[in-house]
């Protein structure tokens, strides 16, 4: 199916909640659009490695109000000024191998105060207990960050303590 079968599709599918696109790589905005116009209730959207997709096309998801998970990992030309588009109420947010989007950009998210969860390309070889405090302090709800490092793969979790 290529993205005008996929638009054809969300026009008769109003209640889907998951979607996983990351198989797509000619993924474009008018997917996007199509999405947040017809699929109001999507609760969970992986678009990785839809290589086509920028900050246009994140602007159209800022509409999808039910959107709890969102999965951009892959999606290089998304940059931190598309970040100010995500949905208010994502609780996870997976962005690994998405080079546009920078720590510091993703700090000043400040629609996502109800992150609990999220997966960021980490841009320094070392985080400090100092790091995930600032997090922390930044997005109150959020419960655990996965840092993986630029060129070699740094896997690292904190889980905060929950209250």
């Amino acid at each position: 199916m290529d993205e005008q079968g996929l638009v054809h599709f969300f026009q008769h599918a109003k209640f889907l909640r998951v979607l996983d696109l990351r198989l797509f790589e000619n993924l474009t905005s008018n997917l996007t659009r199509a999405l947040s116009t017809c699929c109001p209730k999507m609760e969970v959207l992986h678009l990785g490695k839809s290589f086509n997709l920028n900050d246009e096309s994140i602007f159209h998801l800022e509409k999808l109000f039910n959107l709890k998970t969102l999965n951009i990992d892959g999606l290089r030309a998304v940059t931190d000024e598309g970040l100010k588009f995500f949905p208010p109420n994502l609780k996870t947010l997976h962005m690994y191998w998405s080079p546009g989007i920078s720590e510091l950009g993703f700090s000043t998210c400040f629609q996502l105060e109800n992150l609990e969860t999220v997966s960021v390309l980490a841009e320094r070889e070392k985080h400090d207990e100092g790091d995930f405090e600032n997090l922390k302090n930044r997005f109150p709800h959020l419960e655990m960050v996965k840092l993986s490092g630029r060129g070699t793969e740094i896997r690292m979790k904190f889980i905060f303590p929950t209250k």
